[in-house]
């Protein structure tokens, strides 16, 4: 079985990606895929992966066969940068894709445990990671979103979805690729929420028995929160209208 491609959504990342931290874990991820995907820039992102003068630019190694680029002519948004990536692997045969956010605030080496709990059970099609406080763990987020996240993911447990997901938000997860097909076979209604809508999409096909079958939430062993949210005041704005047409959309 082929290892996962991983998604990795790009918005204005020029000054902020850590080249030093991808290429430590690329070295301890033989066999996986990257799929970097710009999400319409406008600050230079796309040159740091064309510019092949650049020491550092990823561009120099997208002869890799491992290593990919899906550029967007525009700003769509994290959900559809996601799914273009995602689209892009299941062209290129994957059999297991996942995502994860591009600031590393969930090392990539993090996919490993994603990639052992869908092993662990061939029921399995969907592996969430979760940003559980917990000893052992180290997780660090601040204070603010993680109690608004917990009042998020109340509202979202209680009117949405059949099965209790703890962190439906984290950008971290991991799904087959016959499920990928099935959660991004369309747009989605929400640039934020779009975590939501996949569960939403799986629950309209599964019961509530085999939500529970097949979807799992996986503890992260680190998770460090970096830097402001991109999400503007705008967003913030729409984000209760976009939760009531999700709301719809179950029904």
């Amino acid at each position: 079985m082929t290892k996962p491609f991983i998604i990795i959504p790009c918005y204005n990342e020029a000054q902020r990606f850590d080249h030093d931290a991808f290429w430590e874990y690329y070295g301890q991820l033989d066999g996986y895929h990257f799929v970097f995907v710009d999400d319409g820039s406008s600050d230079g992102t796309k040159l740091m992966f064309e510019d092949a003068a650049t020491s550092t630019a990823l561009s120099t190694s997208f002869a890799k066969a491992n290593i990919h680029l899906v550029t967007l002519t525009e700003n769509r948004g994290k959900g559809e940068a996601v799914r273009a990536g995602a689209l892009y692997a299941i062209e290129q045969g994957a059999s297991h894709i996942a995502y994860f956010d591009a600031d590393f605030a969930a090392p990539l080496t993090e996919v490993k445990l994603l990639w052992k709990a869908m092993q662990a059970d061939t029921k399995r099609i969907l592996i969430l990671g979760s940003r559980l406080y917990r000893a052992g763990a180290n997780i660090e987020r601040r204070a603010k979103r993680h109690y608004l996240g917990r009042v998020f993911a109340t509202i979202i447990g209680t009117f949405i979805l059949k099965t209790p997901v703890f962190d439906t938000q984290c950008g971290a997860k991991l799904m087959t690729s016959d499920c990928a097909k099935l959660v991004f076979a369309n747009s989605f209604a929400s640039r934020w929420l779009f975590d939501v809508e996949i569960l939403v999409r799986l629950q309209k096909k599964l019961t509530r028995k085999e939500m529970l079958e097949q979807v799992y939430e996986q503890p992260l062993t680190t998770w460090i929160e970096k830097g402001d949210s991109k999400i503007r005041f705008v967003d913030v704005l729409k984000l209760p209208g976009q939760l009531i047409t999700i709301y719809l959309r179950t029904r």
